[in-house]
């Protein structure tokens, strides 16, 4: 050692990264045997939730997010014929815990000098809880423990399951922004489907059942509020049972879109002394 040389040595640990903690605001709205389209606007509902963006790399990161959604539809307010005359209905809340892994396809280091924009893509899986409700003479109704569709009636199967697991997948655009010295915030918007394993987010799945069979095991009001003709016409027309009262072919999406403000906790790198 040169004399007059310090033996001690400077080790910078790389601690790339970030975490960030935001809060979404934006809209929700399903897919099914009520509503057939995502650009059914009468039917977008506000939700909102909160999210933790967890990244090491600069092209990925993992998400873990809370939310609160709310679907609605209603064949009153369909084009079809058919529909006005089936005359059904229904409002959900759907609170969602998720992790998804997000792939920034241009890079994205948001407190960097560059690469502070960028789209990206994300995938993962998700719990969700559902409950369906129809207005009935003023009074809502939870639909699932009347097994409007015979669930629960020996042969016809059991009731639904309330929480499902679904599939989320989008895509969206980030951005980072500086507030000032250390201090950093992300905004990002997205739009996001879910693809369910469930066809019953609307409570419409399969075929009309014979009301008598409906009111003698689930009660009168499963069977008022499986067949609700009647009251578009106002009078009494019965009601033939082979027709489908909703298509059992495919399963129902429910959709997340909005912004999300997040405030960045950056990870710096940390200087380590160490001696020769």
């Amino acid at each position: 050692m040169v004399k007059g040389q310090s033996n001690w040595s400077n080790y910078y640990k790389s601690k790339r990264g970030n975490i960030e903690f935001g809060m979404l605001g934006g809209i929700s709205f399903y897919v099914g045997d009520i509503v057939t389209s995502p650009l059914a606007f009468v039917n977008w509902r506000p939700c909102g939730g909160a999210n933790i963006r967890f990244g090491k790399s600069k092209w990925w990161n993992i998400r873990t997010s809370l939310v609160y959604a709310n679907v609605a539809g209603d064949d009153a307010l369909s084009t079809s014929a058919y529909r006005h005359e089936r005359n059904l209905s229904f409002k959900s809340s759907i609170i969602e815990g998720s992790v998804t892994g997000e792939v920034n396809l241009l890079g994205y280091e948001p407190v960097a000098t560059k690469k502070k924009f960028t789209p990206y893509a994300f995938a993962g899986i998700a719990v969700f809880h559902f409950n369906p409700k129809a207005l009935y003479q003023g009074t809502w109704y939870d639909l699932q423990p009347l097994g409007t569709e015979g669930q629960g009636i020996p042969g016809y199967g059991q009731k639904y399951s309330l929480t499902q697991i679904s599939i989320p997948i989008g895509g969206g655009l980030k951005f980072g922004f500086k507030l000032s010295d250390g201090n950093y915030i992300a905004v990002s918007g997205e739009i996001g489907v879910r693809k369910t394993f469930t066809d019953y987010l609307d409570d419409v799945s399969n075929q009309y059942l014979d009301l008598k069979l409906l009111e003698k095991y689930n009660g009168v009001k499963s069977a008022e509020l499986s067949v609700r003709t009647d009251e578009y016409f106002g009078y009494p027309v019965g009601n033939n049972f082979d027709v489908t009262r909703g298509s059992p072919k495919s399963k129902d999406y429910y959709f997340v879109s909005g912004v999300t403000i997040a405030y960045i906790f950056y990870q710096r790198k940390q200087r380590i002394n160490f001696y020769n």
